[in-house]
């Protein structure tokens, strides 16, 4: 008989852990329905595009940037300037004292 009823910490942790796994074996292996575990599963978030987790978390609800995104980030926008940005910077100098 499947088990009903909210999935345990033990399931949840086993569910993270085997993503890779089709969700029928899952279910099989936990002795839980199918739908329950796809459930979970579709809850759970995304793995990186890049193969990294771009962001260190914790069970508190901290969230601190990984030295790999920071690097991805920094060479995002060493080639994604453009004219547009910079034309609407300007310093309070350049306003009030034009050279």
């Amino acid at each position: 008989m499947i088990k009903k009823g909210p999935l345990s910490n033990k399931d949840k942790e086993y569910i993270a852990s085997n993503r890779d796994v089709e969700t029928t074996e899952l279910a099989k292996k936990l002795n839980r329905a199918k739908g329950t575990v796809e459930k979970y599963l579709n809850a759970l978030p995304k793995k990186s595009a890049h193969g990294f987790d771009a962001f260190a978390r914790n069970e508190k609800g901290s969230t601190v940037m990984t030295q790999a995104a920071s690097e991805v980030g920094d060479q995002y926008k060493k080639t994604t300037s453009s004219n547009r940005t910079k034309s609407c910077t300007t310093s309070i100098r350049e306003a009030h004292n034009p050279r």
